[in-house]
């Protein structure tokens, strides 16, 4: 008797049969996709979320191993979620693997880096400690060029890194970008050739270098590229649209051109080309991978029919993308309204009113959200809004790790781990009082070449504070505790922190509370310095609000930071030309595309009514009062689509606020 074995593709089960319940037919083809290479063009609201947890948890109820499933995302809160959808879904003996680029390149390089020169215990550089060791090379440099105008190390920091990310040769960006730094293209480039070197000689790796040198490694270690390809049957990425060259480049070394990866994303959601983006990787995957089956996402699930008319129309105008259209199965709803305001005070006055009509309507407060285009456009209107005591939140601010206070813990915890780590022994060492960088730099070539503190010569100012930094460096690689390494330090450092920020140390010292507090929850210092550099906490105690409002706040944001949220009403403020579109991307089609895009992604983040307002005159320091002219974006629109209001131009009576 033959036996035929059913192929693994077609063959369902109960479990499987289950998981596809609820799903749309457009989902539910691509949750079944069988091998090879897949893309699903998932237009804004469609359960992009929801169709790729469905597919992690399709292929383990098919018996794939969960750790042979590499989910990539950019935030790992992103990951974590979609993990945790899969669980409720299905019982997963192992946990998949899942994270963001950065972490996962992290893993392999301190895994397989040795190949290529990089040692277990490398420090990552995050962008600030990054542009001060370009600010020490830079300084370097310059001593024998003392009257040169020559790029700051933030300039230098993004000049370098758009270099890497975007494939655009050094001396091609300076010169658009910089033209008045032509003249000193040869130190840039000195400049930038000593800094990649300088990483290799200290063992450090700045965010670009994780995935730079991961992708390196992939293709030049043969015997690295097989392990990855025997250990990671099955890829899936999202938001594809939002990767740089060399993310698509890691993801086909992970992959290979036949394996099976399936992207997700939106093109008509790219509007990060400012961090290297290229949507580009997005719609010419089927060309790239030329095998590849293409899905497409396009019943809306969150906003009404009249918005997705809008977002429909806005997408129309665009000069590259994937046609799908939008569609919904909820009632259409009321018309988006197109609002002209005589000037900027209107505007402010229309959007304030209009948030205690909604209020007063059932409407909460963090249900609605005003839009802009840059968070310097929201200066005016926070004024109105305080003077009607209407509690909002402002989405932005520092990250934890980027406060100094908290950047000086972790410089001597990364010491503990990289000896190497020039960066934090400069840090650390001018912290005492008497040591400026010029000291700080003859001290550390000592180091490089005497491991006993007792030989150093040191300056009786400084010698006992310094060798006994260098005894609680020494200790904190020792093998213990993290939580008794923090207590340590932290003690250590306090008399240290007092005098460094003597004007606000008691308001800064909750952060360090806080540190010790998230230190507590990791096993090991390595484990901690990761975190705290690819994932870091979004809070610090220096620019928290002193009081909490007694109802969730109304959220003002930035388009961009708005991008993947969603609320009942959206107020999109200043839709004019020359802000939206930005005045910069006027004389440029693909520069006007991903403004067009960003349009996009503030319309669609509406579910039930949509506000499109602007000043018809606008305050212009220069020119004291002008004429403005409404966005190209909705003058493009077909006049049915939308409502225009006009507001009255006499005295009305101002909105009274929340608590009058």
């Amino acid at each position: 008797m033959k036996t035929y074995r059913i192929r693994s593709d077609v063959r369902q089960t109960p479990q499987t049969e289950t998981l596809l319940a609820g799903l749309n037919p457009q989902q539910a083809a691509a949750v079944c996709h069988g091998t090879g290479p897949a893309m699903i063009i998932a237009g804004a609201g469609t359960g992009k979320t929801n169709t790729l947890v469905h597919r992690v948890a399709w292929l383990i109820a098919r018996e794939n191993r969960p750790d042979q499933i590499l989910l990539l995302t950019f935030t790992r809160k992103a990951a974590d979620q979609m993990l945790n959808r899969v669980a409720q879904l299905v019982t997963t003996p192992r946990p998949v693997a899942g994270g963001t680029f950065h972490a996962t390149c992290n893993l392999i390089l301190r895994e397989f880096g040795g190949s290529i020169g990089y040692p277990p215990g490398f420090t990552i550089l995050d962008q600030p400690d990054a542009q001060d060791r370009i600010d020490v090379i830079r300084s370097g440099l310059l001593k024998n060029f003392p009257k040169t105008r020559f790029p700051k190390k933030a300039t230098l920091f993004d000049l370098f890194s758009t270099h890497r990310n975007t494939h655009t040769p050094l001396d091609e960006l300076v010169s658009r970008d910089y033209p008045q730094f032509v003249p000193t293209l040869e130190l840039i480039v000195k400049l930038f050739q000593d800094y990649q070197t300088m990483k290799r000689r200290f063992a450090l790796a700045d965010y670009d270098d994780l995935l730079f040198l991961t992708r390196d490694l992939i293709e030049t270690v043969p015997s690295v590229r097989e392990t990855l390809h025997n250990r990671y049957r099955h890829i899936l990425v999202d938001e594809y649209q939002d990767t740089n060259p060399v993310q698509a480049d890691l993801v086909e070394a992970i992959a290979g051109k036949t394996g099976n990866l399936m992207v997700v994303g939106d093109d008509a959601q790219s509007i990060y080309k400012f961090r290297g983006a290229d949507f580009k990787n997005f719609l010419e995957f089927p060309v790239r991978f030329t095998q590849a089956a293409v899905y497409k996402l396009e019943e809306n699930y969150r906003s009404t029919q009249s918005i997705l008319d809008v977002a429909n129309a806005v997408m129309a105008q665009a000069t590259e993308k994937f046609d799908k259209v939008l569609f919904t199965r909820k009632p259409s709803g009321t018309l988006p309204a197109i609002i002209q305001a005589p000037d900027d005070s209107f505007q402010n006055q229309f959007i304030v009113s209009k948030i205690l009509d909604l209020r007063e309507s059932g409407v909460g407060l963090n249900q609605i959200a005003v839009l802009f285009r840059n968070a310097r456009n929201s200066y005016s209107l926070e004024l109105e809004l305080n003077a009607h005591q209407i509690p909002y939140e402002k989405r932005g601010g520092n990250k934890f790790s980027e406060s100094a206070h908290i950047r000086d813990l972790i410089a001597f915890l990364r010491l503990s781990v990289n000896p190497k780590d020039i960066v934090s022994w400069n840090r650390i060492l001018t912290m005492v009082d008497g040591i400026g960088p010029k000291n700080a730099e003859t001290i550390l070539q000592q180091l490089e070449n005497e491991t006993d503190p007792a030989r150093l010569q040191l300056s009786p100012r400084y010698a006992i504070q310094v060798k006994s930094m260098l005894g609680l460096v020494a200790g904190l690689a020792a093998e213990e505790p993290l939580s008794d390494k923090i207590e340590r330090l932290t003690g250590f450092y306090q008399p240290l922190f007092e005098k460094r920020y003597s004007e606000d140390y008691p308001k800064r010292q909750k952060d360090l509370d806080a540190f010790q507090a998230i230190a507590s929850t990791f096993r090991d210092t390595q484990d901690f310095l990761m975190h705290l550099a690819l994932e870091p906490v979004d809070f610090s105690q220096t620019d928290t609000l002193a009081t909490t409002p007694d109802e969730p706040p109304l959220i003002l944001s930035t388009i961009h930071s708005s991008k993947g949220l969603e609320w009942h009403t959206v107020i999109l403020m200043d839709v004019l030309d020359g802000v939206l579109p930005s005045t910069f991307s006027l004389d440029d089609q693909e520069s006007l595309d991903e403004e067009l895009r960003l349009f996009y992604v503030a319309v669609t983040r509406a579910r039930e009514e949509l506000y499109l307002v602007y000043p018809a005159v606008q305050y212009h320091r220069q020119f004291n009062d002008y004429f403005s002219r409404p966005s190209r974006f909705i003058d493009s629109l077909p006049a049915n689509l939308t409502e225009s209001w006009v507001l009255e131009t006499g005295d009305p009576e101002p909105p009274k606020g929340l608590t009058e």
